[in-house]
């Protein structure tokens, strides 16, 4: 018995020190996370690893140096988890190079209206569908007679396009009034890290909020975790809306959700919605027109 425990102790307070799982959060894709995942084995820092002597401030200012696609990242360590997140860095359209070689790509899919070219060799024309990080104006200028080096240039334009934003909403064809009736039922499950041990379900109401709650059982030590969902039923009164404030609601919604992608330095030119109706609901879909500058600078390799 007295082995056992000693053992069961010894287990405790080293288990600790390695790695169950790497659990990524955060708006970066999937490609950047697959080189966040390389770089933190080269640290030493992957599933089954002892990282007891690893420095994950350390391991993040690696990261931060070795992927330039990301302008931040948080590593934490909870229970056996590593908690990595990282934010994108985003694409920003005004950048100037001066003085060195450069072409001009656009910023997004657009339509191209007018071009003003200063300095470069411009390779779309008023009138052509372009798509983002498409060549605009290019800084490599050949030689008249195809011979002999070309000449590199800093391209320099003032590029207008159309552009195009789109949002679809809905809007039910009810309102729909909550109302707590105080009864509760619960249900409960054990997990290890990420992985479950036990559960124990319960019948839900008809209509509820749910509440969850996570209990760490033994923190700082071994991830095991309680999970208390709480059932709170609601009892539901619905009456309708008059038709007219549907589809006016689900153009608000639209035309704001469309708005919210829209560039503050952007024209708008044009804004139409169509709508669906449905037995429920109505949706309606917004597409605004703007115009606005698309250039974007992209030094010559």
């Amino acid at each position: 018995f007295c082995a056992g425990a000693l053992i069961c102790l010894f287990l405790i307070f080293n288990l600790h020190n390695y790695v169950f799982s790497i659990i990524f959060i955060g708006n970066a894709n999937n490609d950047i996370y697959n080189k966040i995942e390389i770089k933190l084995e080269e640290f030493g820092i992957k599933k089954g690893a002892n990282i007891k002597d690893v420095d994950l401030i350390l391991a993040r200012n690696y990261c931060l140096d070795n992927i330039p696609e990301i302008i931040f990242i948080g590593i934490n360590k909870e229970g056996m988890d590593i908690i990595v997140e990282a934010i994108e860095r985003p694409f920003v359209p005004e950048m100037q190079y001066r003085g060195v070689p450069c072409n001009i790509v656009a910023s997004k899919n657009c339509i191209i209206d007018e071009m003003s070219v200063l300095s470069g060799h411009a390779v779309v024309k008023s009138g052509d569908t372009v798509k983002k990080g498409q060549l605009l104006v290019s800084g490599l200028i050949p030689t008249h007679d195809g011979e002999g080096e070309p000449l590199y240039k800093r391209a320099i334009a003032n590029i207008r396009a159309r552009v195009f934003y789109s949002a679809e909403e809905d809007a039910l064809k009810y309102s729909i009034t909550e109302t707590l009736t105080g009864k509760i039922k619960r249900g409960y499950e054990l997990k290890f890290g990420r992985y479950g041990i036990m559960k124990i379900n319960t019948r839900d109401y008809e209509h509820s909020r749910i509440v969850t709650k996570e209990i760490n059982l033994l923190p700082g030590v071994l991830p095991f975790i309680m999970i208390i969902d709480e059932y709170h039923e609601i009892l539901q009164s619905i009456s309708p809306k008059d038709i007219d404030s549907v589809y006016n609601e689900a153009k608000i919604k639209a035309q704001a959700s469309a708005a919210r992608k829209i560039s503050k330095y952007a024209d708008i030119v044009d804004v139409k919605v169509y709508y669906i109706e449905y037995e429920r609901h109505v949706s309606a879909s917004a597409y605004i027109e703007c115009l606005e500058q698309v250039a974007v600078q992209i030094p010559l390799n």
